[in-house]
């Protein structure tokens, strides 16, 4: 299964269903310019193609194709003391973090296959506002995708490949709801 998502959804529907992770998306954060590029332009990126990107002080990206960022920040974490990488719940902490994350990055690719289906949640602090919900709902979606967000008046917005859906607490950090199990992911992965 191929589910990319703009948060931790993806690592948890993958560990709900004891699924090996099929896409480099598990356990990363996406901020909103990049995830409109891989919605718009999966077709067209190589994966392949990447490199690791650090910013101060020990966060780091991979930058896809140069053309948009996974944050590996949340969940991978530098820590000079862990020799070898340590796993506590769904974080990981090493040394070497860095390699870490390329190998995982590139194991994950091997299995991504060609039908992506992207579920984003619409969290303010990853870049996802009001200001930008009519840009991104006018492009065209070349693979199935879910928005979950905290704006009514976009309940049950459709159009081919997309589907948007009302949570009235998306966008408050910390929340992630049991979105997976509802009506919405189950039609989302047949």
């Amino acid at each position: 299964m191929n589910l990319i998502s703009n948060e931790c959804t993806a690592g948890f529907i993958h560990k709900k269903n004891k699924w090996v992770y099929g896409s480099p998306f598990m356990w990363t954060t996406v901020r909103y310019e990049d995830m409109l590029t891989f919605v718009t332009e999966y077709d067209n990126i190589n994966w392949n193609n990447f490199e690791i990107e650090r910013e101060e002080p020990w966060d780091f990206y991979v930058k896809v194709d140069n053309k948009a960022r996974i944050g590996f920040w949340l969940h991978f974490k530098f820590d000079k003391s862990a020799t070898t990488p340590q796993m506590i719940g769904d974080n990981v902490r090493y040394c070497r973090i860095w390699e870490y994350i390329a190998a995982k990055y590139k194991a994950r690719c091997a299995r991504m296959d060609k039908d992506p289906k992207f579920i984003i949640s619409w969290h303010e602090w990853l870049g996802y506002t009001r200001d930008n919900i009519e840009e991104f709902l006018s492009k065209d979606f070349p693979h199935r995708t879910l928005v979950i967000m905290p704006f009514k008046e976009y309940e049950n917005f459709k159009k081919p490949n997309l589907t948007v859906i009302y949570d009235p607490n998306m966008g408050k950090r910390g929340y992630f709801p049991n979105y997976f199990v509802n009506k919405y992911y189950e039609e989302m992965i047949k």
